[in-house]
């Protein structure tokens, strides 16, 4: 009796867990299908809402966030020549510090992650999955 228990409670468990995951799939599927327009304000808030139809007893939530590239000046090198004067490597180190810093800002403007977490609220179990997603409205700009 305790281990046929234990099994029906493992499998509403999964069963639960499998109703999270589909849910939270198909909102990720909707959203990749249909971006919205990429502004700053999109980051302001995360969105939530329930869903419609059968699914009532669950509420899902998305939030958006750009790409944030940390600095990579560290790697291009400290700007001096070997010799510590100012040679030809201090030339190549400035330039390709800026075009570290040039894709660096490309990046944050094209590339945005999404989440998107579902939740059922009687019993509070939640799943979350996350994408990213490319703006392609921003286009590429290098100003060397």
């Amino acid at each position: 009796m305790v281990s046929q228990g234990s099994n029906l409670s493992d499998s509403s468990l999964i069963q639960e867990e499998l109703n999270l995951q589909n849910l939270c799939e198909s909102k990720l599927n909707e959203i990749i299908l249909n971006p919205p327009r990429f502004e700053k304000s999109l980051t302001l808030m995360e969105e939530t809402k329930s869903f419609e139809d059968e699914s009532s007893n669950y509420e899902y939530s998305v939030k958006y966030e750009q790409l944030h590239m940390p600095d990579l000046s560290a790697i291009s090198g400290g700007g001096k020549g070997e010799d510590g004067g100012d040679g030809p490597d201090d030339k190549d180190a400035m330039v390709q510090k800026k075009v570290l810093k040039e894709i660096s800002k490309n990046l944050d403007e094209m590339i945005w992650q999404v989440r998107v977490k579902v939740r059922n609220k009687k019993t509070g179990y939640n799943y979350e999955l996350s994408t990213w997603l490319r703006n392609y409205e921003a286009k590429p700009k290098i100003n060397i």
